[in-house]
Parts: structure tokens; C-alpha cells; sequence
């Protein structure tokens, strides 16, 4: 009796461990199990936070350089305006006249005879930019078929030059524009020329005062930098690309009644060069006289060649 009771006794405090166990096992696993979506949302919080935290510092990096381009965008923009010079309309006023008014009439103010724009009245010459790049490009038989505009490049005429052309151009749009008058040099008497050209310039190699005029080839490569080298190319050194002469080996430039007279009268065939007596001053005139005469490297021949 005492042994079943013993047994029982046994019996039951295995079951009593028994149950112990499961609870403390019962608990644990609750606790995992609780305790792992716990790490999870955790983890994925802590990895969203992560993320939005990345997109933040991407969204300041993209503004950030978006402001950084834009500051950059500004900063060149108002670095090519403040490149460009502010034109003079009296400096471009003279360069127009020696340079394009051969072409363009009356300083640009009517249409030329093979139908070259009035510059004043034109519609496209109130943009500044439509003139640079016209005379940068030239003009393709844009007026007249086989007449086309050269270009002038920034050899012959510089971009601060380019400036007062500009300058020059948007003067003449006024109401009750008169053309400035050209800056006086001053002359002194210096020895008379004794040979008279073949074929005379209309205008005397003399100033207004009536005193010969003291010549420049310093102003006189300005000018043919301006008016002339776009044919005559290298400062008149070189054969031009419609094989123009080289001015500085030409027979006959060595002689300033030669030269001058052509400059004033222009080609006997019109076509390969136009006359520029009418543009120039006489000063002007002689200076240009003057520049090509230096370059020029031929020595006076013991009979002059005979001049058109």
C-alpha cells in the first residue's frame, strides 16, 4: 500500500516537473517569438530611416548642384557681357565708311547700286548679334546673284572694332541722324611728290590747309587692316585666295602715284577692286599710301613701269 502511495507520490511530482517545463519552455518560445517581429520592425525602421536619410542628402546634393549650375550659368553669361566692349558710333562711324561704304551708300543710310540694304531702315539691323554674325560670315548672293558680302574676321577687324561698327549701325536708326564728322589730323609741309600718276587721284595729295599732308604707316595699317587685307592677304605680304598680289613684291607699289591713284579710282575692271577714293579722307589716303609703299620690296626699277 505504502509502495503504490509512494508511487504516486513520484508520479505526480514527475508531472508537476513535467508541466514546470512546458510553461518555462511555453514562455521562452512566446518570448521569441514576440521578441523577433520586435527586432524585425526595428531593423526595418532603422533601414527606412536609413534610406529616407540617403534621399534627403541626395535631394540637397541635386538642389545643391543644381544651384551650383545655375550661379555658374549666371556668373558666364554676365562674364560674356561684360566682355563685349561698349561700342563708339564716331570710331565705327570712320571704320563703316573706309570699310563698308563702298558697298553700303550714304554711310548705310540708302540702298547701295547693286541693291546692298539700307542699313538704317533694315529690320534685321536692330539686333546687335544679326550684325556681328553678318559680318563675321559674310552674305551669300543673299542680295544680288553672284554679289556676295565678305567676311571680315577678327584679324581684319577686331571685335572691339566690331563694337563701334555695331555702335555705328544702331546710331543711324535715329530720327534725324547726321553722319559724324571724321577726326582732323594734323598735317606739317614736308617735300611735294614731283612725279605726277599716269591716271591722278581726283583729290590732291594735300590737306585742307593746302599744306602736303605728313603721312602714318602705323594709321596706315589700321586701315588696311580694316579695308583691304580681306583680299590682300597678311597686311599685303601674301597673294590673297583669288589670287589678289602680293603687294609687297608688286612692280609697281614701290611708287606712291601709282598706288594712290589706284586706291582712289579702283581697278580698270571694277570687279576685281572697287574704287575707295570716295570713302577716304586725304589723309587717310596717304597714310594707306604710305603703309604699302614701306612694305613694299622691290627697288625703284631704272624705268618705272608704266602705271594704268
Amino acid at each position: 500500500m505504502n509502495s503504490k502511495k509512494g508511487k504516486l507520490l513520484r508520479f505526480s511530482w514527475l508531472l508537476l516537473l513535467v508541466a514546470l517545463v512546458l510553461v518555462a519552455c511555453g514562455d521562452n518560445g512566446t518570448a521569441k517569438t514576440t521578441a523577433a517581429p520586435a527586432s524585425t520592425t526595428t531593423t526595418v525602421a532603422a533601414a527606412a530611416a536609413t534610406t529616407a536619410a540617403q534621399a534627403a542628402a541626395a535631394t540637397t546634393a541635386a538642389q545643391a548642384a543644381a544651384t551650383t549650375a545655375g550661379q555658374a550659368a549666371t556668373t558666364t553669361a554676365a562674364a560674356t557681357t561684360a566682355a563685349l566692349p561698349v561700342g563708339d558710333a564716331t570710331r565705327g562711324s570712320q571704320i563703316f565708311r573706309r570699310t563698308c561704304q563702298v558697298c553700303h551708300a550714304k554711310g548705310g543710310t540708302e540702298v547701295g547700286t547693286d541693291g546692298q540694304p539700307n542699313l538704317a531702315s533694315s529690320t534685321k539691323t536692330n539686333d546687335p548679334a544679326f550684325i556681328r554674325q553678318t559680318v563675321r560670315d559674310g552674305r551669300k548672293g543673299v542680295i544680288t546673284p553672284g554679289i556676295d558680302m565678305p567676311s571680315f574676321n577678327s584679324v581684319n577687324i577686331r571685335d572691339a572694332e566690331l563694337e563701334d561698327v555695331v555702335a555705328y549701325i544702331a546710331s543711324i536708326k535715329k530720327a534725324g541722324y547726321v553722319a559724324p564728322t571724321p577726326t582732323p589730323m594734323n598735317t606739317v609741309v614736308v617735300p611735294p611728290n614731283t612725279v605726277a600718276p599716269t591716271r591722278p587721284a581726283p583729290t590732291p595729295p594735300n590737306g585742307s590747309d593746302g599744306k602736303v599732308i605728313a603721312s602714318s604707316a602705323s594709321r596706315g595699317e589700321v586701315i588696311f587692316r580694316n579695308s583691304c587685307q580681306r583680299c590682300h592677304a597678311n597686311g599685303g605680304r601674301t597673294r590673297g585666295d583669288k589670287d589678289q598680289p602680293n603687294l609687297s613684291t608688286n612692280g609697281n607699289t614701290w611708287n606712291p602715284d601709282f598706288v594712290r591713284s589706284f586706291i582712289f579710282n579702283g581697278s580698270p575692271t571694277p570687279a576685281l577692286m572697287p574704287s575707295f577714293g570716295p570713302n577716304l579722307t586725304p589723309q587717310e589716303l596717304e597714310d594707306l599710301v604710305k603703309y604699302i609703299t614701306t612694305i613694299n620690296t622691290i627697288q625703284k626699277p631704272t624705268t618705272p613701269i608704266a602705271t594704268p
